[in-house]
């Protein structure tokens, strides 16, 4: 479980990330600080704790449950409801299952009935007190590091087909969207790249420096790459695999191997083909996931 500042996708909301089919494990789940809310006083504790408050963190308790319990088990929605929705993400990625059905057939709940059976099994034998079959818990491990700054490279389409058909402008309202996110939207401490791609792709400007405050300097160096729609490139081709791995190069930083990486979220901003979805892409950014530790959004 991450603790960390406020997502700048899902703000102060807990999530889970599921890279896996259902009833497959998780890859971690990312807590805000904000969620959390509570602030500690070592001389009272919890004596003069509201009601309010005591629903309030009974709230929260019941968020990180749900959100472990798609950490460990696979799947998509909280345990207890009643009725599964046909078309939710539940009743669609584990093909009609409940969350109780994919739990009941996980290890850890056929271990818990294995050991169950053993023993009752052992209690039946000759010797009646004999203790039942125990398996002591897996040791608590914590790992503790500094905060690293996030890092951000957007990869943005320039080809002359993302302003659309003639008056339709949409190259403006892309540009507007980008523009914001880089000069007001990313946290200060943050690190914001920018990767033009069509039929080939060229790191505009690298995620080298902090962001700093909004207007700052460096925001404007990195929004001056976003120009107006005369700068488009007039080809239609649009290779996202190109634009993806030389993101992923630029933020390297040189660094080889695992050991060498240093991380951040690809953002990508193109347009909507079937190309992008094609089994190639799909499995090069499983690929680039299992091998690297970025995150790739779009």
């Amino acid at each position: 479980m991450l603790v960390s500042v406020d997502h700048p996708v899902h703000r102060g909301r807990p999530w889970t990330q599921q890279s896996q089919s259902c009833g497959r494990p998780g890859d971690f789940v990312y807590l805000p600080r904000s969620f959390l809310g509570t602030k500690p006083n070592d001389k009272t504790g919890m004596k003069n704790v509201t009601e309010e408050e005591l629903q309030r963190l009974a709230s929260v308790g019941v968020k990180v449950r749900d959100q472990f319990l798609r950490y460990r088990f696979g799947v998509f929605d909280s345990p207890g409801r009643s009725e599964m929705t046909v078309g939710s993400r539940q009743h669609a990625l584990c093909m009609g299952r409940t969350v109780e059905e994919v739990m009941a057939a996980s290890a850890d709940m056929t271990m818990a009935r294995m050991l169950s059976a053993a023993a009752t099994k052992r209690r039946k034998n000759k010797n009646k007190n004999m203790d039942p079959v125990q398996r002591p818990p897996p040791p608590i491990r914590f790992s503790i590091s500094a905060r690293q700054p996030p890092r951000y490279m957007l990869v943005l389409e320039n080809s002359l087909a993302m302003d659309g058909a003639p008056g339709q402008a949409h190259w403006d309202l892309v540009r507007r969207a980008v523009k914001k996110f880089v000069t007001r939207d990313a946290e200060p401490e943050a690190r914001v790249g920018l990767v033009l791609f069509s039929e080939g792709a060229y790191v505009a400007h690298p995620a080298a420096t902090e962001a700093g405050p909004p207007g700052s300097p460096a925001r404007q160096a990195v929004a001056v790459g976003v120009g107006n729609k005369y700068s488009l490139v007039n080809k239609n081709g649009s290779c996202v695999r190109c634009g993806v791995l030389k993101a992923i190069e630029g933020m390297q930083g040189g660094g080889g191997g695992r050991r060498g990486v240093v991380g951040g979220s690809v953002i990508i901003v193109s347009q909507v083909r079937k190309l992008f979805f094609s089994i190639s892409n799909l499995i090069l950014l499983q690929l680039l996931k299992s091998q690297t530790n970025f995150f790739v959004f779009f």
